[in-house]
């Protein structure tokens, strides 16, 4: 790790991990990025409404398509869903949906 960034103190580090084909970004100006960019392209921005379930149908390409998703408040219709929880949202949670995220 010490090669890759010279400026680690292995004193304090006990291990490492080295993907070179990851990247880094910060999640708060993505998420700042996708916001404007919905709202410009006529989306609309709903928070603090957590999703129940997500709706799905049969699609014409094999895996199934979000349709909408249910809230507390009500049903939105969306063909779109952005994960944005990150770790937070167990494989428990994600089959509670029965559907697959794509994780990139």
């Amino acid at each position: 790790m010490k090669t890759i960034f010279p400026l680690l103190d292995e004193s304090v580090v006990v291990g490492g991990l080295y993907t070179p084909g990851d990247g880094c970004i910060d999640p708060t100006g993505l998420c700042t990025a996708l916001t404007r960019a919905a709202k410009k392209n006529g989306g609309h921005v709903v928070e603090d409404c957590p999703v129940t379930a997500i709706e799905t149908a049969e699609s014409d390409f094999g895996p199934r398509k979000v349709t909408a998703v249910r809230t507390p408040y009500g049903t939105i219709k969306t063909d779109c869903v952005v994960n944005c929880s990150g770790t937070v949202l167990s494989h428990s949670k994600i089959s509670l949906f029965n559907i697959f995220f794509l994780i990139f």
